[in-house]
């Protein structure tokens, strides 16, 4: 017999993001939003997303993050792009923000994106563009050295020597970063 708090729970449970979620980001992206201490959402009506879970006249923006570093979008962004990885306290996300997992793969074509892609996607829904003080939900941040001495070096010395409270590891390669093996990574 479902009791009405077992149904609360179960509720509640569906509502909230993983508790730990990670977000693919770029260098200036991310050097001007700890500047800025906000993170810029984006709108719920160009997410490509067929289905949205939540009625979205009242969520209108939202934020994408992978509940494992091992789904596909994620092990695509840290093997084929020389991207950072923004790791998420995913219970302190959901105490201020609805949180629904998606699956943006549904109903795509299979031929281009394959029988089965686990994309293990956690959603951040907002009624607002954006969420201020974004320091205080980042656990981490990751990022490979090639990406960190390339080019744009500049935006992760801003990285770097911004005010926060976590810490930054640096990897020398993409295997120990797509597994987040910190005992081999460079931490900051």
């Amino acid at each position: 017999m479902v009791t009405k708090n077992m149904m609360k729970t179960l509720e509640l449970l569906v509502e909230n993001m993983t508790t730990t979620v990670y977000h693919s980001s770029d260098l200036e992206s991310t050097a001007r939003m700890l500047e800025q201490n906000v993170f810029k959402l984006r709108p719920v009506k160009i997410s490509g997303l067929k289905h949205n879970p939540v009625n979205v006249d009242t969520y209108k923006y939202y934020m994408s993050t992978a509940r494992t570093m091992t789904s596909v979008y994620m092990k695509g962004n840290v093997l084929a792009a020389l991207e950072l990885i923004i790791e998420f306290d995913g219970e302190k996300l959901s105490q201020n923000f609805k949180g629904k997992a998606v699956d943006w793969y549904s109903g795509k074509d299979e031929r281009v994106y394959g029988k089965h892609q686990d994309e293990a996607e956690d959603r951040l829904y907002s009624k607002y563009p954006n969420v201020s003080n974004i320091k205080k939900y980042i656990r981490a941040i990751h990022i490979l050295r090639e990406t960190a001495e390339g080019m744009e070096k500049h935006y992760f010395t801003d990285i770097v020597q911004s005010k926060r409270n976590f810490p930054i590891y640096v990897y020398e390669n993409k295997r120990d970063m797509k597994f987040l093996v910190r005992s081999r990574a460079e931490k900051l």
